[in-house]
Order: structure tokens, then C-alpha cells, then sequence
């Protein structure tokens, strides 16, 4: 059981490092593609996520919303130009049940743009239901929690 558990915990680094590579990459379409069909995405401040309160930033259940997001990001938003470094660490297995792994990990999200030094953008925790797939470890649901107590500015690219 401990190498099985080994074993998930390294393919969800794996799966995360992918995901973080996707958005610092600019590859939205290969962001939305990690999840399900059905799958569900949402960036939420801790105190509403700790409270059980629906209320979230940003909220997209299926891939149709996911894609419409990557859409509305490439053909009707305009925003200055901006570098992103995502870093994911502390990646853990809560449990597995079936086929769905329930996990966990932090992140530190950094944007940087041309006339301004680089910033942290959110710090928080990811809560993650993860599915096998034929095409490897997809996302059932990820929720993006952030620690921040306000946002210095819109968030445009997924966390």
C-alpha cells in the first residue's frame, strides 16, 4: 500500500508539473484539455471555502466553460502582456477511493510584466479529485484556494 500511494503521489507531482508548464506556457487549450468532460474548476478565497460558502472568483463546471474561458483569453480579452511562474510543491494523497484520488498541494503563483517587478499574484492550497483516463491522471475537479486577503489585480490566466 505505502508504494502504491508512492507510486500516485509521484504521478500527481507529475500531473501538476504538467498543469503549471500549460499556464506559464501560455498552452491554454492543453490546460483545459487535463480535465474531464464533466470536470469542474474553481479559484475560491479560503474564507469562503472554509465556510462552505459557493461564492468563487472564477467557477467552470464542464470542459464547454473551460474552453469558452481559453476562447474568451485569446479573442476578447485584452490585458497587458505577462509572464507567469506557477510552483507547486508539498503534493500529497489524501486518499483514494476506486478510481478517484483525492489530493492535495500548495502553490505560489508569480506574474511579471515589462514595467514592473514580479509580483505573487495568489499563494494557497489545490483540492483535487484526480481520475485515471486512457490518457493518463485528469482532473475530476481542482479547486484553487487561495490565502490572499485581497487580489492585486484581475486574474486572466487559471491559477
Amino acid at each position: 500500500m505505502v508504494l502504491d500511494k508512492l507510486a500516485i503521489a509521484t504521478e500527481l507531482r507529475d500531473l501538476n508539473d504538467r498543469y503549471a508548464a500549460c499556464l506559464d506556457g501560455m498552452e491554454l487549450e492543453d490546460w483545459a484539455a487535463m480535465f474531464v468532460e464533466d470536470g469542474f474548476y474553481q479559484i475560491i478565497a479560503r474564507e469562503n471555502y472554509d465556510r462552505g460558502l459557493t461564492h468563487a472568483t472564477v467557477w467552470c463546471k464542464g470542459a464547454a466553460m473551460l474552453r469558452d474561458r481559453v476562447l474568451a483569453i485569446r479573442e476578447a480579452l485584452v490585458f497587458e502582456d505577462r509572464s507567469l511562474r506557477h510552483m507547486v510543491s508539498a503534493v500529497r494523497v489524501n486518499g483514494v477511493e476506486g478510481d478517484v484520488i483525492s489530493a492535495q498541494a500548495n502553490f505560489y503563483l508569480v506574474e511579471s510584466m515589462i514595467d514592473a517587478k514580479p509580483e505573487m499574484v495568489l499563494l494557497g492550497r489545490y483540492v483535487d479529485r484526480v481520475v485515471r483516463t486512457s490518457e493518463g491522471l485528469k482532473f475530476l475537479e481542482r479547486t484553487c484556494v487561495f490565502d490572499n486577503h485581497w487580489l492585486p489585480r484581475a486574474l486572466i490566466i487559471p491559477v
